[in-house]
């Protein structure tokens, strides 16, 4: 596929068509699109057969992106691909070619056509090895990225900055959700859950990668897992003092809550905990009700509220929420706290 050319069934406007017959792209012994700059695939079955429930899978990746500018999918009726079955990945974001500035967005990767069905892709859902992509987004954008051999959308050879991952349901997937091997990339707004492994894993080739208002609950390890310090038996990365560290997100620090007391009367939950971390620096603090795990450090399930902080010159900061929820109180559901930074010293990356 040239660049320029479009890809979106038999009919330009994939609003238009809903119902209509569309490519079916599959079975061959090599990938299934390779795509330059500027164009459009929209909707698609890509690895199926024409009903898309039954794996027809390609050689290689199903999409291969090599330029910039470039759309997969969309947020329109109509505009979605089934991506799965490949041999490869879902949508690879292709090395050395450094594939930048594309879109992809509201697919089904590795999934049926209904949604729900699994078919997998055999490595990745999605391998990103370029820079400033956006995968997913609101609504309708979403993609959905299931039942992969691997991770579900990942960097293993190294990937330019400015990736984002934001809006999708990453699910069922062979080891990690998401895996960040380079950084600053941003994983905000997933719901992450029932992979085989972490929820997220961050490299320590990965500075600042902003983690935040994920779901992230049903995992096989840490929901978040930051790779290297001196870890304990579940993989949780222990805190020290000012926390100059540098590899994954410079292995920040985590809050420590001291207290969680809930007003039975007005439902109300206040929550007061402490952070150390690098000193004079902001930092996002957000609080989630999660399910007790064995790691002690558990899943985070629904979003209860967040606060800016900043540490004072000895790296301390202590902060309070007082929150009200629906949830009534239960011994397996508690709040816990996730911290990302917003501003670090110029050694350190945001």
């Amino acid at each position: 596929m040239g660049e320029g050319t479009q890809s979106a069934g038999r009919d330009g406007d994939p609003a238009a068509r809903p119902h209509r017959p569309r490519n079916v792209i599959s079975g061959n012994a090599g990938g299934g699109l390779r795509v330059g700059s500027g164009v459009t695939v929209q909707g698609n079955f890509i690895g199926t057969d024409v009903t898309g429930t039954a794996a027809l899978g390609n050689g290689e990746s199903g999409v291969a992106l090599l330029g910039s500018g470039s759309v997969v999918g969309g947020s329109v009726t109509g505009a979605r691909n089934v991506i799965s079955a490949n041999a490869e990945h879902g949508v690879s974001f292709d090395f050395p070619e450094g594939a930048h500035d594309n879109v992809v967005q509201g697919n089904l990767i590795g999934t049926k056509a209904d949604g729900t069905g699994d078919l997998g892709n055999a490595v990745q859902g999605l391998e990103v090895l370029g820079g400033d992509n956006v995968i997913g987004g609101p609504g309708a954008a979403a993609n959905v990225i299931s039942a992969t051999t691997r991770t579900a959308s990942g960097s293993p050879r190294g990937s330019p900055p400015g990736n984002q991952v934001t809006g999708n349901a990453i699910r069922a997937n062979g080891l990690a959700g998401v895996r960040v091997e380079f950084g600053p990339n941003s994983v905000v707004g997933n719901v992450i859950f029932g992979n085989d492994a972490q929820g997220v894993r961050i490299s320590p080739t990965a500075p600042g990668v902003p983690i935040l208002s994920n779901q992230i609950f049903g995992k096989g390890a840490l929901g978040i897992d930051l790779i290297g310090g001196s870890q304990n038996a579940a993989g949780v990365t222990a805190n020290d003092t000012d926390d100059p560290d540098t590899g994954a997100n410079h292995l920040q620090n985590f809050p420590v809550l001291s207290s969680a007391l809930r007003n039975g009367g007005t439902g109300a939950t206040l929550v007061t905990g402490s952070l150390n971390s690098v000193p004079s620096t902001e930092f996002t603090i957000q609080l989630f009700l999660v399910s007790a795990d064995a790691s002690n450090h558990e899943e985070a399930l629904v979003f209860v509220a967040q606060q800016n902080v900043t540490t004072n010159s000895g790296g301390d900061i202590g902060f309070a929420f007082s929150s009200q929820d629906s949830h009534p109180p239960s011994s397996s559901r508690r709040p816990r706290p996730t911290s990302a930074p917003r501003r670090r010293r110029s050694s350190r990356s945001t």
